[in-house]
Order: structure tokens, then C-alpha cells, then sequence
């Protein structure tokens, strides 16, 4: 089932600045407008992945792998980070220039979690890390990872039989394979002949015992350029948000060491110049480590390369003439950016924060046998509407994607489906399991959900594909009312409505719903009605002022 979806969501671009700022951003609706699309093209972005929002863009992929790389061609086009090798925001006439995406950094695979990075107006960031092949393999019996390759070599975790593992070096004779230690970040070493490869074992690069292996884009070098915005307040850069203020990225940044728990915006002329808006950070270049606070910004010199070339300056307040416009909103976590410090609190934060580092060396512990159940799909597949592929297919998955079975049947040919926690199904036969699995119950007749829910920002169902008969809430969300008293009487002044195929039907809405912090509170509604699900394909349209969010979409028979 194909899904179209052409939506716009309003958001609003300035930076949420502490009472005590006077500095009140002034963007163009252009701008803004640019910064919204960019918020709704990318809609459902993914670790590993980018996406143009908006505006003029060029991007470059590494040679030998630059066939592998679609070119971009409209905003919302999204693709494989590995593959590319420098992306370019460029000035436009009118709005601004915009590229989104996630690094995985030095995050694990089991947190599913990444960094966020938000490039615009006039600036440039390549990626230093050349993409490396990297091979699926079945233990052929009980496999130990080991520290070296040796067979005398530490153990850092054994698996089972037919447990996957995802090899990306080899030893020169090929009789090792270096290996990713499963839920963790740490490398290891197994038998390269307890191993059947999913591929050439020739193809995997030889490496040393102690060299790394760095994600797309955790290597970076960034450039930006003069070009400003709204009156100035805006100035070209790169945001960088983590996940969380207290789990620390590592990213190598122009040639620096750059530890971030928070969010940061960068730009790169002359010198590397960090700005913590929430969070912290520490800096390392030419053997100096800084430490810099929220409310904070440290500068390192750069050479004609843009590569580090001295210590990083002592953190000093920065200042908010080019800050307050950043479009913190287009982040995947609001925040309201950091009052500038004095001299003196940059010194107190630091040392409260070296005081609190524990320098005990903790007690080796043994490693463990993970027997955590773990099922994950073999190979790029098709997950379909039902249990056999004489149903329509829903939706692609990724090799090595972890699934959530919640039933199993059996198809008229024989073959074990499982029905899986989104709804849709997959071969048993495209699943590799692993660890202390539960059995899944059997359910030789599965009926499909008397409910579900249509987005239209996202144009996806929350309860599994549509079906006919269904009763289908439709709904969408529009822009975010700046106080309670103008989300109260939106009804009033417009109440909405959802058009299916040219039908009109009148929206219905919820209370206001609170959002952002306190002090900076604002309100959304949700507005939405229910229909009875008929199959066909369908044009579906709401409609709340100029807010039209739209699908396109199909139900199948039964």
C-alpha cells in the first residue's frame, strides 16, 4: 500500500529565552515558514539517516559508493548517512536552507537512540568517516567473543547457536573476524570458521586490535559561512542536540575531541566556536581539555584545512545577538536556551563538576552470559497485511531490525507467520531469535482490530493497516495557540473539518492540551472525526484555517 502524504506544520522558529532577556527575534514569514516545512518534510526521520528540509542544497557521496547515493531531489527525500560524504546548506532568495539527521556517535545499538543534527542558512558538513563494509553472520555452534585474536584471548561474551552478529574487520589471514559485542559498544574477536558470513569475507577491511569504529558522521568537519537571518539574530550554523543532559556523546568536531550531553549550536570561519544552550560539554584539542556549561561558548583555532590547530579557549559567557532566533523547536527536544553565565559561574561549574568525577577504579567483574531474547530480521524483507503474500505489503524492513511478535499462524501453504506488535506480519522463516524467548501463543484465526486512528500529519494508522469496516478516527493537529484563551475559542472562530474524496465533514476537538514548560506554556487541539472505513482509495484533506495536512490513501478488501 502506497501512502502520499503532502502536509504543513506551523511551528515557531525563535528561541525561548529566560525573562530576564530583553532580546525579542524578529523572523520573516518566510523563514519561518521554511523552518516549518523542514519540520514536517522530515517528518518520522531515522538513526543513520538525512533529509533535506528545505531550500537549496548539494550533497556529495564518498567515491566508489557515490552510485550507491541517490541524489536529493525534494525536500523530505531521505537517505543512508554512510554513504555520504559532505552535505551543503546554500543561501536561497526567499527562506532558508535546511538538512536534518541522526548519528548513532558513540550511542550503543540497544539504547536506539542518536544525535540530532540540524544544519542551516550557509554552511557545510562532511563526514569523515569513510563507509566500511559490514557483514551478517550465524554462530554455526556456541561462539566466544574474545578481547584478541587468540584463542587464549580474554572472553567478553559467548552466544548461542544461529545467534546473529554483525562482523566489519578481519585479521589479514582471515582466520578472525573483529565483531560487535552485543548490546554494548565494545569490539571483539571471534573464530572466523564458527561464522557463515552473509557474504565475502574478503570484502571486510583488515584492522588492528585496537582500532575503532566510528558511526556516520561522528566524525565531522564543519564550515559555515556570513550569511545571517532575521535582522541579524539568526546567524548559519549547525545545532547539535543528545538525547539527554547527563549521557555524554563523543563526536570529533574540525579535529577536536568534543564530549556533549545537551544542546549546542556551532559554526566554523576562522575557529571552531561552540555555544551550550542546555547541558554541557568538554573540549579537547592539542592535548587541553576544556569544560563548558550552559550559558557558556569556547573557541578553538583552526587552520586553512578547518582542523583544529591550538587548545581550546577558557569558557566564557557567550553572547545572544546571533542566538535569538535558533530554531530550537525544529529540535527533537524543546529547551529553553541558558541565561549567559558570568566569568565567575563558568568557575563554579566547573569545579563542581571535576568534584563530582569518582576516580576509584571499580572491581573487574566477570563478563555475562546476556540471555535476553532477542529476534531480529535476517535479511531486508516485506512485512505484509496478513498472514501470506496474497495480502497487500505494508512496509519494508531493514536486516537486523529487532521485532516484537505478539501471535502466530499458519498460512494454506504451510508457512509460520507471526503477527507482530504494529500489527503487520512476517515470515518466522525471515526472523533469526536468540537468548531466553518466550513461545509465542498460536491464533489460527486472526481477526483484524475493530479500531484504529489515522494521522494526517504522518499518514499512518496507529493499529495496523486500515481494514474495511473499521471505525477510523481521522485527525490532525494544527499549529500551537500562544495562551489558553485563543486554543478556548478556536472552535469559534474556525472549527475545522476533514474533507474525504470532496465530502466535507465538521472536525471535533479536544480540550486544550498544555505543552512546552512553565513560563513558556502555549497550548495545541486535536481535531478529528470518525469514519467508517469502506474500501478504496481515498483523497483525505483537514482543514483549519491555511493548516492543510493531507494523505492518500488505500483500504483493501476484508
Amino acid at each position: 500500500m502506497k501512502i502520499v502524504a503532502l502536509f504543513l506544520l506551523a511551528l515557531i522558529a525563535s528561541v525561548s529565552f529566560p525573562a530576564a532577556s530583553q532580546t525579542t527575534p524578529v523572523c520573516p514569514p518566510e523563514v519561518l515558514l521554511s523552518l516549518a516545512r523542514s519540520g514536517s518534510a522530515c517528518l518520522g526521520l531515522e538513526r543513520g539517516q538525512a533529509c533535506i528540509g528545505n531550500g537549496a542544497t548539494h550533497t556529495t557521496g564518498f567515491s566508489g559508493a557515490a552510485s550507491d547515493l541517490a541524489p536529493f531531489e525534494k525536500p523530505g527525500d531521505k537517505r543512508e548517512a554512510r554513504l555520504i560524504a559532505s552535505v551543503q546548506a546554500q543561501p536561497v532568495d526567499s527562506g532558508i536552507s535546511t538538512i536534518l539527521l541522526i548519528t548513532r556517535a558513540n550511542l550503543t545499538e540497544a539504547e536506539e537512540r542518536g544525535v540530532f543534527l540540524f544544519l542551516f542558512g550557509e554552511a557545510t558538513l562532511s563526514n569523515e568517516v569513510q563507509p566500511q563494509t559490514e557483514l551478517t553472520g550465524y554462530a554455526r555452534g556456541a561462539l566466544t567473543i574474545r578481547r584478541t585474536p587468540a584463542t587464549d584471548g580474554d572472553i567478553m561474551a559467548r552466544m548461542a547457536i544461529n545467534q546473529a552478529v554483525s562482523a566489519n574487520g578481519r585479521t589479514k589471514d582471515g582466520a578472525w573476524l573483529r565483531v560487535n559485542v552485543p548490546n554494548t559498544n565494545d569490539l571483539g574477536w571471534v573464530a572466523a570458521e564458527l561464522v557463515a558470513l552473509q557474504g565475502d569475507v574478503v570484502s571486510l577491511t583488515v584492522v588492528g586490535v585496537a582500532e575503532p569504529v566510528l558511526q556516520p558522521f561522528q566524525a565531522i568537519r564543519l564550515s559555515s559561512g556570513e550569511t545571517v537571518y532575521c535582522g541579524g539574530m539568526l546567524a548559519s550554523g549547525l545545532l547539535v542536540q543528545t538525547p539527554n543532559t547527563f549521557t555524554s556523546a563523543e563526536l570529533t568536531i574540525n579535529g577536536a575531541a568534543v564530549r556533549l550531553a545537551g544542546t549546542f549550536f556551532l559554526q566554523a570561519g576562522q575557529s571552531l566556536l561552540i555555544h551550550a544552550l542546555d547541558g554541557w560539554a568538554e573540549v579537547t584539542a592539542n592535548g587541553t581539555t576544556e569544560f563548558v556549561p550552559a550559558g557558556a561558548q569556547v573557541v578553538v583555532s583552526l587552520n586553512a584545512q578547518r582542523v583544529a590547530s591550538g587548545p581550546p579557549s577558557q569558557a566564557e559567557p557567550y553572547g545572544v545577538s546571533r542566538l535569538a532566533a535558533l530554531p530550537v523547536n525544529n529540535l527533537p527536544t524543546r529547551i529553553q536556551v541558558a541565561t549567559p553565565l558570568s566569568a565567575e559561574e563558568i568557575v563554579r561549574q566547573r569545579e563542581a563538576f571535576y568534584a563530582a568525577v569518582v576516580e576509584a577504579t571499580p572491581e573487574p567483574v566477570a563478563p555475562s552470559n546476556n540471555r535476553a531474547c532477542r529476534r531480529i530480521v535476517r535479511r531486508d524483507t516485506v512485512l505484509w497485511g496478513g498472514p501470506g503474500e496474497f495480502y497487500e505489503a505494508v512496509n519494508e524492513v531493514d536486516a537486523g531490525t529487532r521485532v516484537n511478535p505478539v501471535y502466530q499462524t499458519t498460512d494454506p501453504d504451510g508457512e509460520v507467520w507471526w503477527q507482530l506488535d504494529n500489527s503487520n506480519w512476517i515470515p518466522v522463516a525471515q526472523v533469526v531469535q536468540s537468548g531466553d524467548c518466550r513461545r509465542i501463543p498460536v491464533q489460527p484465526v486472526v481477526q483484524p482490530p475493530l479500531v484504529n486512528t489515522l494521522s494526517l500529519e504522518t499518514c499512518k494508522t496507529s493499529n495496523g493497516p486500515l481494514r474495511a469496516g473499521q471505525q477510523v478516527t481521522i485527525e490532525f493537529i494544527p499549529q500551537a495557540f500562544d495562551n489558553y484563551g485563543e486554543a478556548r475559542d478556536a472552535l469559534r472562530i474556525d472549527p475545522g473539518s476533514v474533507a474525504i474524496e470532496n465530502r466535507v465533514y465538521r472536525a471535533s476537538a479536544t480540550d486544550p492540551i498544555p505543552v512546552g514548560s512553565a513560563g513558556g506554556e502555549r497550548y495545541i487541539r486535536r481535531f478529528y472525526i470518525v469514519w467508517q472505513a469502506e474500501a478504496g482509495t481515498y483523497r483525505i484533506e483537514g482543514n483549519r484555517l491555511h493548516y492543510r495536512p493531507t494523505c492518500t490513501i488505500t483500504v483493501p478488501v476484508g
